[in-house]
This record gives C-alpha cells, structure tokens and sequence, in this order.
C-alpha cells in the first residue's frame, strides 16, 4: 500500500478508536470488551493504551514501544521514506502524506524518540527550511512560516531530537506571535 492509503486507514482506525475510549473512559459498560478491542490492535495502539489508560510499567511500555517501527503503521509509514529521505514529494507536499505529517503522525503513533531515520529528517527540515525569523517554511514558497505548523514541528521535533540547539530559536519566535488577545493564529492580519 502507499502512504496515503496508509495515513487514511491510520486516522480512520484511530477516530473509532477514540469514539470508543469515552465507554472507557467513564467505566461504561463497554469497558473490557474496548479495552480488549484495542489490545488487539496495532502495536502503536496497543502502546497507547497500555501507556494513556492502563499505566503500564516502563518495561512494557519500551517494549511495545519497540514494535512499532518493526511492524504494523509505524513499519510501513517508515517503509515509504523515499530516495530523497522524504515521505512523498517534500516536506510540505503532497499535504497529508508529505515528511511533515509523515513525522507527526509517527510521533503520536508513540514510535521511539531514537529512531534515526525521523531524527535525520528533523535535523534536514532546521538546515533546509529554518527562516532568519527563527520560523519554519514547509511549503517551498515565498510566504512566511504558518505558526499552527511550526507549532507542530516543535513538537515533533522536541520529541525526536531533543538536543537539537534550533528548537529553542524556534519556541523563541513562536512565543513572539502571540496575539493581543493572548491566542496564536497562522493568520498574520488577526488581532
């Protein structure tokens, strides 16, 4: 399959995941046969629940954590990197299977922060894509950075490459387009 089937299965599995977790969540009736249901998922789902609803022990968690770059989404969203090193296109193209949401997805999918190949494309986004700004621009073009997506890509690339000196340029100008109003928006004309 390509990446894109793979990302709309991902997000369809994982909103009937999440319509279902509100009978977990309030002890419902449904509460075993879910939890069961989910437990026999994928292993970035039966990662996330072990680690976001049943409080495992760190053992298990690194364990399952493992598995998802060795099988199920987390294998085959890493088995689509390209030549280039990029998921798809570029960073920002096609929009939904591109390396950026590629590396978002596989960071809520729970995949470990080590995994070389996502810290290698963090690390190319800041050399190719870091503005003067201190912002991101993802999408090859002459506007400037959108913060909604530089948002994302701090997060991604806090959790990958922890070290990386850049992030802090880059918290350094997000937290300076903070709006009147207290708010943030991608949209530079907004109070």
């Amino acid at each position: 399959m390509n990446n894109t089937i793979w990302i709309k299965h991902l997000y369809k599995e994982h909103d009937s995941a999440t319509l279902l977790l509100a009978g977990i969540l309030s002890g419902g009736f449904m509460h075993n046969e879910v939890i069961e249901w989910l437990l026999d998922g994928d292993a970035s789902i039966q990662y996330l629940t072990h680690t976001s609803l049943l409080g495992c022990n760190a053992s298990v968690a690194t364990s399952l954590q493992k598995r998802i770059e060795e099988e199920g989404y987390g294998k085959q969203l890493l088995s689509c990197q390209t030549a280039s090193e990029h998921w798809e296109i570029w960073y920002y193209q096609p929009k939904w299977t591109s390396t950026h949401y590629t590396l978002y997805t596989l960071r809520q999918l729970g995949i470990r922060p080590g995994v070389k190949a996502c810290q290698e494309m963090v690390t190319k986004t800041f050399d190719e894509c870091m503005l003067a700004s201190g912002g991101m621009n993802l999408a090859k073009s002459t506007m400037p950075s959108d913060i909604a997506i530089d948002g994302m890509f701090l997060d991604y690339a806090a959790y990958f490459c922890r070290e990386e000196e850049r992030i802090e340029t880059l918290l350094s100008y997000l937290l300076t387009q903070k709006k009147p109003q207290g708010g943030y928006s991608w949209n530079y004309d907004s109070q």
